[in-house]
């Protein structure tokens, strides 16, 4: 149950600015070279970047004749052969003895052989059955545990060595301006290769001309949908610029030329190949490092930009293929389901209530604080996200988890929202609850409803889900469909009336007392159905063509100012909303979130001329934030059209 979105937090906004990554401590970088190469090049920081020119002259070659077979022979003697190497053949047995006999195994056995001793000691004419019970449970533990650890790592030797089998063997290069086919571990920095449809592209390379040539990298970088190539610069980041292409990639369109930059272990696969290599059971390997080290990066940089980074942390359950789960059940579950009446589970649940006498605590309790403060300490994370706090059921490790978070965080605002459908206010820390926030489910089903089916108007769940305050409020998420995909399955409506719609929701949304938390997507209009089968395996890239369409357009600049109004105005971040007008049969209404920030709703598919809305807080010229429209306030009534699904905000000018 993860999820993706924006996350809007005006209680964060009422504390310090966010001091940057300047004050905290100083990150301890990888010490890998994940882009080295073998002449320690500035190569793969700006090859994508520089003029063609300067890089056929750094390579020696040019476009027209290619390498000549001389440069090539030298060249091979420099970089060597374009494979990727290997992993070692492991020796099973050595591979299995190392589990059995190193780390804390050797304990295990120590208190194996003790129990065997204690089965029946010298003098002693009756035998123990429970240490020789105890004896042979620690053996088998001690034994599966080593045959699933051997079993892991060969999977991973299996997986580097399968590299191989994603490369080309026959490849098209120009030498000595003559084309030829060669063998792709011939290819070496500088060839000029022709690539076609159908070829897998044999080497790192930059593009040089391309005729509507397009790539498809998601055995690399998982992105599904085909790239069009460039043979300019799109990107400062080596990684995302169009004109690279990457070994393995599949050219699924077009034809093109590119000149080689990289091969074998010095290719990114190759280098993925190099960082996945030797590793063993719980050790950290190269991979770990740099993914920890781009994540870190990541964080930094929201940081710079005053952004706040908040993880989604799921500590009801686990896989059922967990060691803790393999190792020990009881210890660290409950033996079957938490709540058996409840039709979700995920996984074997953890057990917070059971105590340890002999090591004086709870196992999951320790295990889940350490977790925490590891991952608040190590990357310097702003908020946690408790998935299915209703199946954990258990108020007291929340509050714990977010004592232990705010004792790391001690310079720093740290937010907690807890997952619990339906909503439950007890939960929350105003209310005497262990956290700050809980997810709403109800603002999305009431106001999907309201927005499709004109029959009704559910006017007193719209003023809780409005007014309700310390609320994380959505539109779509993880658990649902599109809000967009929805107008057009529930309520038929589709194009310029599904958008009019969306920004009254967005409208609602951002202007309601809640936390406002936009899904990605959202704010620019997808409506992309999720669908039942597999939906958490499956990838939905950006759709960021959507912003070629005026509509699209729209609602992200309709975005942008709401979030503005939300940043800019004291009286957004107030904990309440006074219903000043309502009116059922004309699907109207009216809510002020200060005496000088009025929002009007409207539910109906029907416009409406010089309607009248009176109770206004005040006289006066009023000014809608999103057209710019002027209104005179007198008598404290508003006369103004209503279009068809309107919202307007309207602030006082003084």
């Amino acid at each position: 149950m993860d999820n993706q979105g924006i996350q809007i937090d005006e209680e964060l906004q009422h504390n310090d600015e966010l001091t940057t990554e300047k004050e905290m401590p100083v990150r301890q970088d990888s010490i890998i070279d994940l882009w080295a190469t073998v002449d320690k090049s500035r190569l793969e920081q700006d090859i994508h970047i520089v003029p063609l020119d300067q890089v056929f002259t750094r390579f020696h070659t040019d476009p027209r004749n290619g390498l000549s077979d001389n440069f090539v022979s030298d060249s091979r003697a420099q970089y060597g052969r374009n494979k990727i190497t290997p992993p070692k053949q492991p020796c099973y047995f050595w591979l299995l003895f190392k589990e059995l006999f190193m780390g804390f195994n050797c304990i295990l056995w120590f208190g194996g052989i003790l129990a065997f001793l204690a089965y029946k000691p010298f003098g002693e004419p009756n035998p123990s059955i429970t240490n020789l019970a105890l004896g042979v449970v620690l053996i088998l533990v001690i034994t599966c545990n080593s045959i699933l650890n051997v079993y892991q790592q060969l999977k991973s030797i299996k997986i580097v060595a399968a590299f191989s089998k994603l490369l080309p063997i026959l490849t098209t290069v120009r030498r000595d301006g003559r084309q030829q086919q060669i063998l792709t571990d011939e290819l070496v920095p500088g060839d000029i290769i022709l690539v076609r449809m159908g070829d897998k592209l044999p080497a790192d390379c930059r593009f040089i001309s391309c005729d509507g040539l397009k790539i498809n990298t998601s055995e690399l970088t998982g992105e599904s949908k085909p790239i069009s190539v460039t043979v300019q610069c799109t990107n400062t980041n080596f990684m995302e610029s169009t004109n690279i292409g990457f070994y393995s990639s599949m050219v699924e369109q077009g034809t093109g030329e590119a000149i080689v930059i990289a091969i074998g272990d010095n290719t990114v696969l190759g280098k993925m190949s190099k960082l996945t290599r030797g590793s063993s059971g719980d050790e950290i390997t190269g991979l770990h490092r740099e993914v920890n080290r781009d994540f870190k990066q990541l964080i930094d940089e929201c940081h710079k930009r005053k952004i706040r980074v908040i993880f989604d942390a799921v500590f009801n359950h686990t896989s059922t293929d967990c060691q803790l789960e393999i190792i020990d059940h009881i210890y660290w579950y409950h033996q079957g389901k938490h709540h058996p009446d409840d039709q979700f589970y995920w996984g074997p649940e953890f057990n917070y209530e059971y105590y340890d006498e002999q090591q004086n605590l709870k196992p999951a309790w320790k295990y889940v604080t350490d977790v925490v403060r590891y991952w608040i300490s190590e990357f310097h994370l702003d908020g946690i996200r408790f998935d299915a706090a209703k199946q954990m059921d258990n108020y007291d490790i929340l509050r714990e988890l977010d004592n232990v978070a705010h004792s790391v965080r001690t310079s720093q605002p740290f937010y907690t929202a807890a997952e619990y459908v339906p909503e439950e206010p007890s939960i929350l820390k105003t209310n005497g609850g262990p956290v700050d926030a809980c997810w709403s489910s109800s603002f999305h089903g009431v106001l999907i409803n309201n927005l499709t089916d004109l029959s009704k108007l559910e006017l007193d769940l719209m003023k809780y889900v409005i007014s309700a305050p310390n609320l994380v409020n959505y539109l779509s998420c993880h658990d649902n469909e599109r809000f967009l995909f929805l107008l057009g399955k529930q309520g038929n409506a589709f194009d310029d009336d599904a958008f009019i719609r969306m920004r009254l929701a967005m409208i609602i949304l951002i202007t309601s007392v809640g936390i406002p938390f936009i899904a990605q997507g959202d704010e620019f209009g997808e409506a992309r159905e999720w669908g039942d089968k597999d939906q958490n395996k499956r990838k939905f890239p950006m759709q960021w063509d959507l912003l070629n369409n005026e509509r699209n357009r729209s609602l992200v600049d309709t975005c942008k100012k709401l979030l503005l109004l939300r940043k800019q105005r004291e009286d957004m971040k107030e904990k309440t909303a006074n219903f000043i007008y309502e009116h059922h049969d004309n699907r109207v209404l009216v809510y002020a979130r200060s005496q000088e920030l009025v929002i009007i709703t409207h539910f109906s598919n029907e416009e409406k001329k010089d309607y009248e809305i009176n109770s206004f807080p005040q006289n006066g010229k009023w000014i809608d934030w999103l057209s710019n429209e002027e209104y005179q306030i007198d008598n404290n009534t508003l006369k103004t059209n209503l279009k068809p699904f309107d919202g307007k905000i309207l602030v006082l000018q003084k």
